[in-house]
């Protein structure tokens, strides 16, 4: 490892809106020789690389503007964790930000910390200054292992250590959405000490047009949405996830699976449709059939969902076609 403390990755596709304030947040005199950053313009067409060459030439050695073919998200990532040095490894959307105060503590914390995954707050919101804090570190305050984590945490929460990622052989798939959920489960089999700070840390922009996390973009790509589920299914069984064993990536499993599900009855109620839902579940009744059951148990609304179309044989699918889909996609 070199002197770095934190390695950031920065997916930059046709960002060159937004990719001078997410820079400026990390280019401050507290942390440019503590910081990797790894800006990936990933094939873009607009002059996102350029403002990163000029970041590169202003801060070398912190700043490192790379162009590659375009991959997808993934191949981001897949750069990024290949060549990372720093002690810990975090993701940041070319859209998004950190807060630069509450960066420079959280910087000073891993420096000290030894943890193999830290999870902060963050914030979500439209724009700087309508940001609502989404409190998964302070719900997690107490928690030292993952088995222990409350609800699901995306990567806006996550640090991992980056000898944990470098150990795991994570490798997401290009040419796919979505791939922040690998990134987010994989590792934490791993994973053997976590500590939680109530520190908002990265800032989540929403509502930008384009976004894959849109109910439009998870309706048109809702092949690539089920598939990502399929592969932490299969990860899942791999490593004999249970609730007893490895109970993190089990529930992330479940999770996952239950909005793949919850994604496809968006689209419109159609044969071609339900097939894919039968496709889908008969391969993971297959290939995980735990995930597959838990899956279908009523503890969740999108459980009772699965629970009555598997009871029906699927024909309770055409009954949803009365239910309005704003009424499904909570």
């Amino acid at each position: 490892m070199s002197g770095k403390i934190l390695t950031v990755s920065v997916a930059a596709y046709n960002v060159e809106q937004y990719i001078k304030q997410n820079l400026d947040s990390m280019t401050v005199p507290e942390l440019v020789d503590k910081l990797e950053i790894f800006v990936v313009d990933d094939g873009g067409k607009d002059g996102t690389l350029e403002i990163a060459k000029e970041y590169e030439a202003k801060y070398p050695g912190t700043v490192y503007a790379v162009h590659k073919e375009n991959g997808g998200y993934g191949s981001t990532v897949n750069y990024s964790i290949a060549h990372a040095t720093g002690k810990y490894f975090k993701l940041l959307d070319g859209d998004d930000w950190f807060n630069t105060a509450n960066l420079i503590k959280f910087v000073e914390l891993l420096e000290n910390g030894n943890e193999d995954l830290i999870i902060t707050d963050y914030f979500k919101g439209p724009e700087e200054g309508s940001m609502k804090t989404v409190n998964t570190g302070s719900v997690n305050h107490n928690v030292t292992k993952t088995e222990n984590i409350h609800d699901i945490i995306g990567h806006w929460s996550i640090a991992y250590k980056t000898e944990i990622l470098k150990a795991s052989g994570l490798e997401l798939p290009e040419h796919q959405f979505y791939t922040d959920k690998i990134f987010s489960t994989i590792p934490m089999a791993l994973v053997k000490s976590v500590k939680a700070y109530a520190l908002p840390v990265y800032s989540y922009r929403i509502g930008r047009d384009g976004q894959s996390v849109s109910r439009e973009s998870r309706i048109k790509n809702v092949k690539n949405y089920l598939n990502i589920c399929n592969i932490i299914c299969d990860y899942c069984g791999k490593i004999n996830a249970s609730p007893e064993k490895n109970k993190y990536v089990f529930r992330r499993a479940v999770s996952d699976y239950r909005l793949g599900i919850k994604t496809a009855l968006l689209c419109p109620n159609k044969k071609e449709n339900l097939a894919m839902i039968k496709e889908y579940e008969n391969r993971n009744k297959q290939k995980n059939n735990k995930v597959f059951t838990a899956a279908g148990k009523t503890t969740s609304k999108t459980g009772k969902l699965i629970c009555f179309m598997r009871k029906t044989k699927y024909l309770g699918y055409w009954g949803l076609a009365l239910i309005p889909k704003s009424k499904l996609d909570f």
